[in-house]
């Protein structure tokens, strides 16, 4: 009876056996090592013993792929005993896709399931702003695998803090930042950034409208914030800028005093004169008028059209324009007097001097002299008509009090008044 031979193996094939480990079912119930992968189940009996050798060990994905890609085209092997197919590349590479594909399903599957039971006891379930609970309609989910939670927040804050980190500036320079949880503030990973921003687009699909050109330029970035800086750097400069004359406040008050006196002082006519103290008391006055924000506007335009070289205002195609609308703003304000009272009373008619004497509240000496000897000093404007006679508050006509206890009195009113 002949011998039964061994079938013979090429070189790639047996270098590959000496590296490999003992069979499947020695695995036991271990899980694979870090980094590796694992067939989910056992294959069929009926399975080439040549297939079922990949299934030996446990191999990372790019031990996986390297090992097929070395795979030497079979149909070149002529000698004899040569037991694998022609098609043994594509049979392994199949057993490989099947073997991901199942992978994929089961990691699907464990995810909806993490996802339903975190579902169960959502964080953060009010509006950050109001404090009332989120409808449905309203409410962008973000799941955080590291803490195990889904947090539920209204659509409103969740944009407002998305754009105000990408957005975030100091004074007129662009710094922002990335996107952090409203919740938690902890930096948001690729996979939250995808999620939140398909949401929020969305969201503006539902309700007809474009989501904010930054938005779309930092999905452009692929979430990147050195990119989205690099490349939006001009936007972000302006929008820095508008964000910082959008109202006024202690901060920028010098800024918006200074840019307005350069004006001034470029477009104001000679012949005319306006007070820097009369225009800084005016930035001060509470609360801010219209003209106050015509002001803050024209502050504005002069900046980006100086600076970054915007053209905000359509008729601003020479220096000439921006002078008109300089003068025909501040003939449009009237500023305070700064003139002090005592100036103006100086320099005011006497009438006007007489009737603001008679509103002045009177002094230590005038009071006491009215309070013992009754109302005796009449203005001038009306000293030649015709005045009732005085009546003093303290009678002293018909008593025997002489000169010294009056001087006397009077010392001791005058004390006491000063004395308070």
């Amino acid at each position: 009876m002949a011998r039964r031979r061994r079938p013979l193996l090429t070189p790639s094939s047996i270098q590959e056996e000496e590296e490999e480990t003992p069979l499947i079912f020695l695995f036991g119930p271990r899980p694979p090592n870090p980094g590796t992968i694992r067939c989910l189940h056992f294959l069929p009996r009926d399975t080439p013993w040549y297939l079922m050798r990949w299934t030996y060990t446990d191999m990372s994905l790019t031990k996986w792929i390297t090992k097929i890609d070395k795979i030497t085209n079979i149909s070149l092997n002529t000698f004899p005993g040569c037991v694998y197919p022609a098609t043994y590349q594509e049979e392994v590479r199949s057993l490989f896709y099947k073997m991901q594909h199942e992978r994929w399903l089961a990691r699907w599957v464990i995810m909806r399931w993490r996802h339903r039971m975190w579902s169960k006891r959502t964080q953060c379930n009010v509006d950050l702003i109001d404090m009332e609970p989120i409808a449905d309609r309203d409410a962008i989910h973000l799941t955080d695998t590291k803490s195990k939670q889904i947090y539920r927040f209204h659509r409103r804050d969740i944009i407002q803090n998305f754009m105000s980190n990408i957005c975030m500036s100091d004074e007129m320079l662009p710094m922002p930042r990335p996107p952090t949880n409203p919740w938690t503030n902890e930096v948001l990973t690729m996979g939250q950034l995808i999620a939140l921003s398909q949401q929020i687009a969305a969201d503006y699909t539902r309700r007809g409208s474009c989501p904010p050109t930054l938005f779309a330029a930092f999905w452009a970035a692929r979430f990147n914030i050195t990119r989205f800086n690099e490349e939006n750097s001009a936007v972000l400069a302006q929008h820095a800028t508008m964000e910082y004359f959008k109202d006024l406040t202690p901060e920028n008050t010098d800024v918006v005093y200074d840019t307005m006196l350069q004006l001034l002082d470029d477009a104001h006519d000679p012949a005319e004169d306006y007070s820097p103290v009369a225009i800084r008391r005016w930035l001060t006055i509470k609360p801010l008028t219209p003209h106050h924000r015509s002001w803050l506007r024209l502050v504005r335009d002069y900046t980006l059209y100086i600076n970054l070289h915007v053209q905000i205002r359509p008729h601003w195609f020479s220096t000439e324009w921006i002078h008109r609308d300089v003068r025909a703003l501040f003939n449009a304000t009237t500023f305070p007097n700064p003139r002090p009272e005592r100036l103006r009373l100086a320099t005011a008619p006497l009438h006007q001097q007489q009737q603001q004497q008679q509103q002045q509240p009177q002094t230590t000496s005038q009071f006491i002299t009215s309070l013992v000897l009754g109302p005796t000093y009449t203005p001038s404007v009306t000293r030649n008509a015709v005045q009732p006679e005085p009546v003093p508050l303290l009678d002293l006509s018909g008593s025997e009090v002489d000169h010294l206890t009056i001087t006397a009195l009077l010392e001791l009113l005058q004390g006491s008044v000063f004395r308070l």
